[in-house]
């Protein structure tokens, strides 16, 4: 039984693969494709008519198979059988504009990676009935015989732990086979929880657990809204990256998320929790690139960053303050490496900054600063501000040009700013460091530890420049150019977007991202306000029905 298994999940994830769709152009990400395909799903909805657009709205996504994150799978598996569940390894996300939702959503799975999934299915299932004195409780029932089969008792934990795992209840078909499953595995094992193992491993191996549909019947091409469970999963992964809860999905059932009032009240819920807002501490971890170390000063760093986004949220102030923000967060090691006079102990207090002090801003960071390691380099912190902060593309270097600075003239040494002037000489060179060398100049103030430096080897450091048109003259000045800077607001908007949709924006959807950007300038909102705004979009509530 467990070779059939197994072949029948190669079988299906190939089936799942068959279907290609290309990344969008200009993404930056490797070559790769995503798995997609259709099937009928109990929360669909009809098809609502041709892709006919009102002024300023985009085009919904295709709608497609989207895989589970490896951190999404374990969070699943968590929160539905317990944290003392260990998840195997599982192979690696690809992890694409910071994102490994958009890697699962544009790279397939390998056949290694079916391997993994099989190996991890059948350890959680044999983990969830290991322990035979607390089988009752975990099963939810207590079988007429332990060696023998049950259906009755096996349809009580098939219905609750199906229904967490598909997202949705099972149709009757789906029922009968697992219960098929069941019942074959607990003769073949003597053991009614041997044949509960079997079924448990069967609902892990399927790609309807593995990948979540956003699927909806109809004419190919057709617009059709996200309604009920498929709502309730896209929800769920977006704003807390695991599976719905019991609540969620009571809500679907109930038809409250087929409306948008529905929607946003459940949206509002998730992103009021706890693991809400820690998700929201996640995005900006990964769209910042703030440190992911586990050493007291890296979690300071990165803690550092977070509380600041806490308090502007708090103030109800726009993301684009934090660029410019009077105030921060320190320890005393923060502290001492900022050189400021008081020690507040050890933990991270909030502080205002001197006026005129150029750690003002998230440019003063030492979680941002030490980006681009620990020997300050002012391309790679300029190519961060432009790609991370901006959502500027920077293209690689061209294939006859070698990416090395010119060596320092004998006998005259030169800070980093008369070097790279001398690099923009080249004109092959002069285009992408024109974007890259100012802004990255203007942190020469600081070393690859963040700590403040007057001079380059004993030469002074001019870090004035210009941030296209808007002059500044340090790094302070920097971070309110960056804060006024229209693509500043548009690049948390665009970046959230995706992380919210799991999928990277083209042609079709810039009106949807133009738009939600100008109502995040206008109305001053906050990030959470946004979320909100996202949910509502064309873009997470409805989907272009695949050929």
């Amino acid at each position: 039984m467990r070779i059939a298994a197994s072949a029948l999940v190669v079988v299906q994830f190939v089936a799942c693969s068959n279907a290609q769709i290309g990344l969008p152009s200009g993404s930056g990400s490797p070559n790769s494709a995503t798995p997609t395909g259709g099937a009928s799903n109990a929360g669909g909805a009809a098809a609502v008519g041709a892709a006919g657009l009102g002024p300023g709205m985009g085009a919904p996504f295709q709608a497609r198979m989207q895989r589970l994150t490896a951190g999404q799978y374990r969070a699943t598996v968590a929160d539905i059988f317990g944290a003392a569940i260990v998840v195997p390894d599982l192979e690696s996300d690809s992890r694409i504009a910071g994102f490994d939702e958009l890697g699962a959503a544009l790279v397939s799975t390998s056949a290694r990676g079916v391997e993994l999934y099989d190996a991890a299915a059948a350890s959680v299932a044999k983990q969830v009935l290991a322990d035979t004195a607390r089988l009752p409780t975990t099963v939810g029932c207590a079988p007429a015989s332990a060696t023998s089969p049950d259906a009755s008792c096996a349809g009580m934990f098939l219905d609750r732990v199906g229904r967490r795992l598909f997202r949705r209840p099972l149709d009757v078909d789906e029922r009968a086979r697992y219960l098929s499953i069941a019942s074959e595995g607990a003769t073949a094992t003597g053991s009614f929880w041997g044949g509960l193992e079997y079924m448990l491993s069967g609902l892990l191996r399927s790609p309807l657990f593995i990948y979540r549909s956003e699927w909806s019947s109809g004419t190919a091409g057709a617009v059709a809204p996200i309604r009920g469970y498929d709502m309730a999963a896209r929800l769920s992964f977006g704003l807390l990256d695991t599976s719905p809860d019991e609540g969620l999905l009571d809500a679907a059932a109930r038809g409250e998320l087929d409306t948008p009032e529905g929607v946003k009240q459940a949206a509002t819920r998730l992103l009021s929790s706890e693991r809400g807002q820690l998700n929201v501490d996640d995005f900006f971890s990964r769209m910042l690139r703030l440190p992911n170390g586990t050493t007291p000063e890296a979690v300071a760093m990165k803690s550092e960053t977070l509380l600041v986004l806490h308090e502007l949220k708090a103030q109800k102030a726009p993301f684009t303050q934090i660029y410019s923000a009077p105030f921060t967060f320190v320890n005393d090691t923060l502290a001492q490496l900022y050189g400021l006079p008081d020690r507040p102990g050890a933990t991270l207090t909030k502080v205002m900054l001197p006026a005129g002090s150029v750690r003002r801003g998230l440019l003063g960071h030492a979680g941002v600063l030490g980006e681009s390691g620990l020997n300050p380099s002012a391309i790679l912190r300029g190519k961060y501000i432009r790609e991370a902060l901006l959502c500027q593309v920077i293209p690689p270097p061209p294939p006859n040009v070698v990416p090395v600075l010119p060596p320092q003239m004998p006998g005259k040494p030169e800070t980093m700013r008369q070097r790279l002037t001398r690099h923009r000489v080249d004109p092959a060179c002069a285009a992408c460091h024109g974007l890259m060398d100012p802004p990255g100049l203007a942190l020469e103030n600081f070393d690859g530890t963040g700590r403040y430096r007057a001079d380059d080897r004993g030469m002074p450091i001019d870090a004035s420049g210009d941030l296209d048109g808007t002059p500044f003259a340090d790094a302070a000045g920097l971070g309110v150019a960056l804060a006024a800077h229209p693509d500043a607001s548009k690049c948390l908007v665009a970046t959230l977007h995706r992380r919210l949709t799991g999928q990277y924006e083209q042609a079709g959807q810039a009106p949807t991202v133009e738009r939600l950007s100008s109502g995040y300038l206008q109305n001053d909102h906050t990030v959470d306000d946004l979320v909100l705004d996202i949910v509502g979009a064309e873009t997470f509530s409805q989907a272009t029905l695949a050929p």
